[in-house]
C-alpha cells in the first residue's frame, strides 16, 4: 500500500512537471507571435507609407518638383524637373543650382535625359566655351530618350543656326512623330522656314516618305500657311482631291488664294485636268444658269445670305432653275458674285431677268470690274430702265483693258420696308467676245 501511495506522489509530481513545461511552452509561443505580428504590421506601415512616398512623388515630380522632393528627397526625376525651372530664371546663381541639382539627379540616375539637357544648358550659361562640349550632351540626352521635346527642339535650333536643313529637319520629324502637343508650335516654325529656297527643298523631301505627322502639317498648311506658293505645293504632293476631306482642303485652299489676290495661282490649281478640281466645261461665266451646283470656288456663284439682303436659288415651272433676288428695310448690296478670267478685248454680257420691280433702284444691278489687286476700274454697270416688262433679255457690252488681268462679275440689289411678295430673278448669265 505505502508503494502504491509513493507511485501515486511521483505521477503527480510527474504531471505537475509536464504542465509546467507546457505552460513555458505556450508563453514562448504567445511572445513570438505577438513579435511576429508587430513585425508584419510594422512592415505593412513602411509598405504603406513607401507607397504614399512614391505616389505623392509621382503625382508633383513634373508640376511641382519642390514639394516632391520634400516627401522624396531622393527622387532623380524631382531634382531634375527643379533643375529645369531653376534654369529657365536665367541668373547665375540659379544656373549653378540648376547644373549641381542636374548632376546629383544623374547621380542617382543615369539614364535623367532631362538632367543631362539641363547639364548641357547650363554649361553652356556658366561657360562661354561650352561649345562642342554642349552638342555633345544634347546628343548624349538625345540617345537616352527620342521623346524629350526640349532636347529635339534645342538640336533644331542648333542644326538651323548652323543651315544644316537635312540635320535639322532630322530632328523636327523625331519631335512631331513623338509629340502630337508639339506641333502647332512646330508646324508654324516649318512654315516660316519654308521662304528659304534649300529648307523648302529639304522639307519637300522629308514630306514625299510621308511621316505620320503629313497630314495634319497639310491641313496646317491650308488653313494658315503663309508661303502660299509652298502651301500649292504641299497640297498637291500629300492632297488627293477625289477624296471628299482633300477636296475640301483644295476648296479652302483656293478660297485662299483668291482672298489674298493669288488669281493667277488660284487659276492654275483650279483649272489642272490632273486635279480634276473644276467640274465641267470652261466657259467665261461659270454656271451662268444656276443648274448645277456651286464647286465653292471663287471661280463659281457665291451667294449673299443674310436676312435682309440674299440670293437663292428657285426653280420656276415655266423657265427652269432661276436665281431669286431679295433685299429690304433700306439693305443694298452684291448677293451673288465670281471671279472671271477674260483676255483683253471686247465682250458682251447677255442674262435674262424676271419680275421686275417698278422702282428702278430696286430693279437688279449687273456689275463687271477688275477684280482687286489684279488692275483698277468698273468695266460694265447695268441696270434695265424699263419696269414694265415683267421679263427681260440683257445684252449689254464693255471692254476689258489689257491691265486687268482677272475679273469681279457681281448681282446687285436694294429694297426699301418689308420684302416684296414677288421678288426679282436672274437666269442665263454668260459673256461672249465681240
Amino acid at each position: 500500500m505505502a508503494m502504491n501511495m509513493a507511485m501515486g506522489m511521483a505521477g503527480r509530481t510527474q504531471r505537475r512537471h509536464r504542465q509546467s513545461s507546457l505552460s513555458h511552452v505556450r508563453k514562448a509561443f504567445s511572445s513570438a507571435d505577438v513579435l511576429r505580428t508587430g513585425l508584419i504590421a510594422l512592415a505593412g506601415i513602411l509598405a504603406v507609407v513607401l507607397t504614399l512616398q512614391v505616389s505623392l512623388a509621382g503625382v508633383y515630380r513634373l508640376v511641382r518638383p519642390a514639394v516632391a522632393l520634400k516627401v522624396a528627397p531622393y527622387d532623380a526625376t524631382a531634382r531634375a524637373k527643379l533643375a529645369e525651372q531653376l534654369l529657365a530664371s536665367k541668373s547665375r546663381d540659379a544656373v549653378q543650382d540648376a547644373r549641381d541639382l542636374a548632376i546629383d539627379a544623374l547621380r542617382r540616375d543615369p539614364l535623367q535625359p532631362a538632367a543631362v539637357r539641363v547639364l548641357a544648358q547650363a554649361n553652356a550659361s556658366l561657360d562661354a566655351v561650352a561649345g562642342s562640349r554642349t552638342l555633345d550632351l544634347m546628343l548624349q540626352s538625345q540617345r537616352l530618350s527620342k521623346r524629350d521635346l526640349k532636347t529635339q527642339m534645342w538640336l533644331v535650333d542648333y542644326y538651323s543656326r548652323g543651315g544644316n536643313s537635312d540635320a535639322m529637319l532630322q530632328h523636327v520629324d523625331i519631335a512631331l512623330r513623338t509629340s502630337e502637343t508639339a506641333r502647332t508650335g512646330v508646324f508654324a516654325l516649318l512654315d516660316a522656314a519654308t521662304f528659304d529656297p534649300s529648307m523648302r527643298e529639304a522639307l519637300l523631301r522629308v514630306l514625299s516618305k510621308r511621316p505620320n505627322w503629313v497630314s495634319a502639317f497639310a491641313s496646317f498648311e491650308v488653313l494658315y500657311g503663309t508661303n502660299l506658293d509652298f502651301a500649292v505645293r504641299a497640297a498637291r504632293l500629300l492632297l488627293d482631291p477625289r477624296k471628299d476631306e482633300d477636296r475640301l482642303s483644295y476648296a479652302i485652299l483656293l478660297q485662299r488664294l483668291a482672298d489674298q489676290h493669288r488669281y493667277e495661282l488660284a487659276w492654275r490649281v483650279y483649272t489642272d485636268p490632273a486635279l480634276g478640281f473644276r467640274p465641267g466645261p470652261l466657259a467665261t461665266v461659270r454656271n451662268g444658269d444656276f443648274e448645277t451646283p456651286e464647286d465653292s470656288s471663287r471661280f463659281d456663284w457665291s451667294y449673299s445670305e443674310e436676312p435682309d439682303l440674299w440670293a437663292s436659288k428657285e426653280g420656276l415651272a415655266d423657265h427652269g432653275v432661276v436665281l431669286r433676288l431679295a433685299a429690304s428695310n433700306g439693305r443694298s448690296g452684291e448677293v451673288a458674285r465670281q471671279i472671271l478670267h477674260l483676255s483683253p478685248g471686247p465682250y458682251q454680257l447677255f442674262a435674262r431677268i424676271g419680275d421686275v420691280p417698278s422702282a428702278k433702284f430696286e430693279r437688279p444691278e449687273f456689275r463687271i470690274e477688275c477684280a482687286p489687286g489684279s488692275g483698277t476700274g468698273v468695266l460694265l454697270s447695268y441696270r434695265p430702265n424699263d419696269g414694265a416688262v415683267p421679263r427681260q433679255a440683257v445684252q449689254e457690252s464693255f471692254v476689258v483693258p489689257p491691265n486687268c488681268t482677272f475679273q469681279r462679275l457681281s448681282i446687285n440689289i436694294a429694297g426699301e420696308g418689308a420684302q416684296k411678295d414677288l421678288l426679282p430673278w436672274v437666269d442665263d448669265v454668260s459673256i461672249r467676245a465681240r
